[in-house]
């Protein structure tokens, strides 16, 4: 049976226990962590020793829904990928949490704790996951994730229908096993104060207080998209597919269309045996004609005059969309008319959204025409564009870029201005710059840059955490 009651909840021993606010802002906090015999503990760290609650794996829903309810909560665990989904699989929203996963990750991280770290006085708990970018993060990763039963959506991303489904008929996808066992209720309390005191001895803790919880409420937003998936249209997606490649060939056979531009190829290179998709023969066979390449990048094949160029890049691009979000694609990750990647909050060294697998943030624009809206809905887009290298600009305070930047299209801008000749190239140039690239088409691209385009060695503070700057 689960020790808990209705408010005001009680502790274990019977006694009332109000649920009071921690430092966090002021708010109202309840700590997750695993209890005695595999049970789960809810604490307020103000009274550790009154548990709000002490229930079985299966009564947390109820437990959560309503203290959610009566006293609006910010949940503190260890990880949002193993707290949340089965939260939702019972139809259970929470509106906050602290995330001491991805909190850490920033905290043991970042330049305004740097000096406060120095003392010792903080060192990071053993069995504390490593974040998304942190060597060791482990995945959440299903190739068809299902992590709810299947239903008709009404919504398009339908959380609410999820209180009416029954049991989900497979589990959510769990995290890889360990032989660590649990933190204890007392470690997880002593790892949200440290992170706390992290905080208020940094060179900015309002900064990094915002930053955590944007970071925090990041990895909640990153399950329910998952769980609640994105609408997909296989029907559009087949036409886009038929449109650009021809029909779906047989299993172990190229699509019709790249085996006419593979043939035209082989013919103008006049290596009819040659493999386009082995780099070091097409290289070969490239130089074999007399066109002096470094590599096959559509940018480099582009500055030569060969009718081989163009059939061998149109093969590229189709090559890619075969590889990337062709039939396979579609049979591995679209399932009840809906796309669940596994979205990863600070999955980058510089902080970006990353994803494990289906490769969700590099759609391309033709298949993102089967991103549909169910009847009766419509999609919304907000765009920040250019954000990055907006923030990049200010940062580096490049009256040039800025002011290429002042229309809606900073890459355009710097087309107009004269800085490169397509938009294209000023996209790959701008994010290379920002990354540090050195080779490839975006390492050629920045090389060209005027100096204050150029990347630099120099780093900055972004909300208290490393990134690189163009200086």
């Amino acid at each position: 049976m689960a020790s808990w009651c209705t408010s005001p909840p009680t502790s274990a021993s019977g006694s009332v226990v109000r649920v009071v606010g921690g430092r966090e802002n002021g708010e109202v906090q309840v700590v997750v962590a695993a209890g005695e015999s595999g049970r789960v503990a809810l604490i307020d760290p103000a009274r550790p020793s009154e548990p709000l609650a002490v229930v079985a794996d299966d009564q947390m829903p109820e437990v959560v829904r309503r203290l959610e309810a009566e006293h609006h909560p910010r949940w503190v665990w260890i990880d949002t990928r193993t707290s949340y989904p089965g939260l939702l699989d019972a139809g259970v929203r929470v509106d906050r949490c602290h995330d001491l996963r991805l909190s850490a990750a920033i905290l043991d991280h970042a330049t305004a704790t740097v000096q406060a770290r120095s003392s010792g006085r903080h060192p990071r708990p053993a069995w504390m996951p490593a974040g998304p970018a942190e060597a060791g993060s482990a995945t959440i990763t299903a190739s068809r994730p299902s992590p709810v039963g299947t239903v008709a959506h009404s919504a398009l991303f339908d959380l609410d229908a999820l209180s009416e489904l029954e049991a989900p008929a497979e589990p959510s996808a769990p995290l890889p096993a360990t032989d660590a066992a649990a933190p204890t209720v007392a470690a997880v309390l002593d790892e949200l104060a440290r992170q706390l005191a992290l905080v208020e001895a940094s060179d900015d803790p309002n900064a990094l207080r915002l930053l955590l919880a944007a970071e925090s409420a990041g990895a909640l937003i990153a399950i329910e998209m998952r769980v609640a998936g994105l609408p997909w249209n296989r029907a559009v997606h087949e036409a886009v597919l038929e449109a650009e490649l021809g029909p779906q060939p047989a299993p172990g056979r190229k699509p019709a269309r790249m085996d006419e531009l593979a043939a035209r190829v082989r013919l103008d290179l006049g290596a009819p045996g040659l493999n386009l998709d082995s780099q070091v023969d097409l290289l070969r066979a490239i130089r074999g004609a007399g066109i002096q390449v470094d590599s096959t990048s559509r940018w480099e094949l582009r500055e030569h005059d060969h009718p081989a160029i163009e059939p061998l890049i149109a093969y590229k691009k189709l090559a890619r969309l075969l590889s990337a979000n062709g039939w396979s694609w579609l049979d591995e990750w679209i399932a009840d008319g809906r796309f669940r990647p596994e979205y990863v909050p600070g999955g980058t060294a510089t902080g970006r959204w990353a994803t494990s697998g289906g490769g969700a943030l590099q759609l391309p624009k033709n298949v993102r025409a089967a991103v549909v809206a169910d009847p009766g809905w419509t999609l919304v887009v907000a765009d920040a564009a250019q954000l990055e290298p907006r923030v990049l600009a200010g940062m580096a305070r490049d009256e040039s870029m800025a002011t290429a930047g002042r229309g809606r299209d900073l890459y355009r801008g710097l087309v107009d201005s004269g800085v490169v000749a397509t938009r294209d190239e000023a996209k790959i140039a701008i994010l290379g710059a920002m990354y540090g690239a050195t080779t490839g088409d975006s390492g050629r691209l920045g090389g060209e840059q005027p100096a204050a385009t150029r990347p630099s060695r120099r780093r900055g503070r972004r909300a208290g955490v490393d990134a690189p700057v163009a200086f």
